[in-house]
């Protein structure tokens, strides 16, 4: 039976509304059961078991305070992704991407993807930059502040030294949110910038 919020009235009899009252409890233990360990399950009652999120996308982002934060479903190309929006209302973080392709291929031979993807979810920050003719050992340091970079990937671009040199260069001593360029073969007085790829955690 389904919740009647008209129950009891004030008029109603007990003898006829014990039964009404009845009928909607369990229609409150059933409706609560659904998604969440059901009533009387000890010190799992109440708790989720599956959370589903409502799609937001027609409705906006939600709105948070300075002690809030939210999750919430939004469609990205018709997609159900998974946002979290900071508090006061800061700019949404997409936690989730469409899709992934790793590993087999679906179809025999059992060969792998010439070219796999996934995403980055979790407490990581991604840097991506420029640094205009930075000089060899020069220190970098990144913000946010992350308690270690995972990963550093540097390249030379805009060389300007002639066609005689190979200019090539590495991250090196990377501690913490700072890593160090340096050049393997670099001949003095020439120009080059070097773009950066970062992940920390």
């Amino acid at each position: 039976m389904s919740y009647n919020p008209n129950i009891p009235q004030a008029s109603s009899k007990r003898v006829i509304s014990q039964r009404q009252i009845l009928a909607n409890f369990s229609g409150i233990f059933d409706a609560f059961a659904k998604n969440h360990s059901p009533l009387g399950n000890n010190d799992l009652q109440g708790m989720h078991d599956i959370m589903i999120l409502r799609d937001q996308t027609n409705v906006g982002n939600p709105t948070t305070t300075a002690t809030q934060v939210a999750i919430y479903n939004k469609l990205v190309s018709s997609v159900p992704n998974l946002f979290y929006r900071p508090n006061n209302s800061q700019t949404p973080i997409q936690m989730t991407y469409p899709s992934i392709q790793t590993g087999l291929q679906p179809s025999p031979p059992n060969t792998y993807f010439p070219q796999q993807y996934s995403f980055v979810a979790g407490p990581f920050v991604f840097y991506a930059g420029i640094i205009k003719n930075p000089s060899n050992g020069q220190t970098i340091t990144l913000t946010p502040i992350v308690s270690q970079l995972r990963f550093v990937g540097v390249g030379v671009t805009n060389f300007n030294g002639g066609n005689t040199f190979v200019n090539s260069v590495v991250a090196s001593n990377i501690l913490a949110n700072t890593f160090q360029i340096v050049y393997q073969t670099a001949p003095p007085g020439i120009n080059r910038d070097v773009y950066y790829i970062a992940i920390g955690n």
